[in-house]
């Protein structure tokens, strides 16, 4: 859908204030005024550390800060010590890239987070001025998201959750671009692989939105094209998954024996007799509805 002159310029005046109030908010993390010790959560210490590590010895892990981060953190989590990190490296690499583009400032870090938060407010209207026939209903959608205190936090810090909202977002609009235009459906595949390689959670949100859209669309059953770009997904993330088998060699099958954290979260969640019930019982639900559908 191409916007008009008007759509975009009342566009660009909810996106500029919301951007750089965005970037206000991050600014108050490296300004002495605000933050007399400049102090950052672990977390966004973490991806700074592993973007430089990653782009400077190829090492993707933080093995090398262990010691230290041990003296001043009372408590530091196991897995900061493992042979790979836990995530997957996208938001490093951005952070990594971003500082090394402004001469390794801290102000660097922050950008990739502002930028895909605010890149949101566009996308949020694209995707509701698709779904719904009032135009309304679109510029309701921007003007919360971008007074939405949540997200203007996230998309302030050094966290995967903005990216991660940001390439969610993308997939989704993109894909539901596919419905029209066919070539949208690799678009969708790029931007959720890049969900993917920023945070494993993206994978069970693709997993819904699939079945939702196959019991929505049936005609998608049969579509060569959506089954291509599906699989082109999966193309992009097995650089990953290689990496990881490099790593962990047979414990990445064995999840169960994983000492990666999420594999050990996953391994206690199929141990649960509910977990399994809401399994089944969704899986009816989606074989009744799919079963109306054809009918």
């Amino acid at each position: 859908m191409k916007f008009s002159a008007k759509t975009a310029l009342m566009l660009g005046i909810l996106i500029l204030p919301a951007g750089w109030g965005r970037w206000i908010s991050a600014s108050h993390v490296f300004d002495p005024r605000h933050n007399p010790t400049k102090a950052i959560y672990f977390d966004e210490l973490v991806y700074i550390s592993l973007g430089q590590n990653l782009l400077n010895r190829g090492d993707y892990s933080l093995r090398m800060q262990y010691p230290d981060m041990k003296k001043f953190y009372s408590k530091i989590p196991r897995y900061v010590n493992d042979p790979l990190f836990k995530h997957p490296p996208l938001v490093p690499v951005m952070v990594g890239l971003s500082m090394k583009a402004v001469s390794y400032n801290i102000r660097g870090a922050f950008l990739p987070g502002v930028l895909l938060g605010t890149a949101m407010l566009p996308l949020i209207f694209l995707l509701a001025r698709n779904l719904f026939s009032d135009r309304r209903v679109a510029w309701l959608a921007v003007i919360l998201l971008a007074v939405s205190p949540t997200h203007w936090i996230c998309s302030a810090r050094i966290i995967l959750e903005a990216p991660l909202a940001f390439f969610i977002l993308a997939g989704v609009t993109a894909q539901m671009g596919s419905l029209r235009c066919a070539r949208a459906g690799w678009l969708s595949a790029a931007a959720w692989a890049l969900a993917w390689w920023t945070k494993y959670t993206a994978i069970p949100i693709w997993a819904l939105f699939q079945v939702l859209m196959l019991l929505a669309y049936p005609r998608l059953v049969r579509s060569r094209p959506y089954w291509f770009s599906q699989a082109a997904i999966l193309a992009l993330y097995l650089p990953w998954i290689f990496w990881r088998i490099s790593v962990d060699g047979a414990g990445f099958f064995l999840f169960w024996r994983s000492s990666t954290e999420e594999w050990l979260a996953a391994a206690k969640l199929l141990c649960r007799p509910f977990f399994w019930i809401g399994a089944i019982v969704s899986a009816l639900g989606v074989i009744w509805l799919a079963g109306r559908r054809s009918r």
